[in-house]
């Protein structure tokens, strides 16, 4: 597999950290990160019966601009979980379509 590399964040946007995501240099989607605000700490205690704290990243989303094979996938998830190590859930991969977004799997 090509070099995989994660950008410095690009875009900051309220609780959304946006990275680039490249491999082989080229560029092939984008990486979101969401922090908890102090409501999403309050709901996901109540809700999911985990402890945040606010500002931690609770979850990423990896915008896909092509699909990729499950290994390369895996490759990104695990290169996600080293940046944001304390990520309570799962990496979610979504392609973008014309239509939107279609949900591909988890990492």
């Amino acid at each position: 597999m090509a070099e995989l590399e994660l950008s410095d964040p690009t875009s900051s946007e309220g609780d959304v950290e946006t990275r680039g995501l490249m491999i082989g240099g080229s560029n092939v989607g984008q990486v979101r990160a969401y922090r908890a605000t102090e409501e999403e700490v309050k709901t996901i205690k109540s809700k999911l019966k985990k402890t945040i704290r606010p500002g931690q990243v609770f979850s990423v989303k990896v915008f896909l601009d092509k699909e990729l094979d499950e290994n390369t996938t895996e490759a990104i998830a695990q290169k996600i979980r080293g940046i944001y190590k304390e990520l309570p859930g799962k990496v979610y991969f979504v392609l973008k379509t014309n239509d939107g977004f279609a949900p591909l799997r988890l990492g």
